[in-house]
């Protein structure tokens, strides 16, 4: 028998699987992590935003609820429905109260149903 040039000895044919089958496992392996660090990574920066939202959301309440809620009853008030120049220009003093009370409000708008706005 005479013996094929491309033949490889059956050692060299088991290596080749078993390095074959380490690379396979090691590739499904890193993917498995990478998927797994991923999803984890999703949920901590979740939990980290919805924690964040909530801190803002609390800070923005203590600095601005009592302007919204002088703001609310001012919108509810007969003076802001007023058509007379003169009515609503007496609501001019109370604006400036409420702009000294709360220094961290830089401005209120008020706009009537004339067309008329104070800024």
């Amino acid at each position: 028998m005479t013996a094929k040039r491309l033949t490889l000895p059956i050692h060299v044919h088991l290596a080749t699987v078993i390095i074959l089958v380490v690379i396979l496992a090691s590739v499904i392996q890193i993917g498995l992590a990478s998927r797994g660090l991923s999803t984890l990574i999703v949920e901590a920066n979740n939990k980290i935003f919805t924690r964040v939202a909530a801190e803002t959301r609390h800070q923005l309440n203590h600095h601005y609820k009592t302007a919204f809620s002088a703001l609310g009853t001012y919108s509810k008030s007969h003076a802001l429905h007023e058509v007379a120049e003169l009515a609503s220009q007496q609501l001019l003093p109370e604006i400036a109260h409420l702009l000294e009370e709360f220094e961290h409000v830089n401005a209120y708008s008020f706009y009537y149903p004339s067309g008329d706005f104070f800024r």
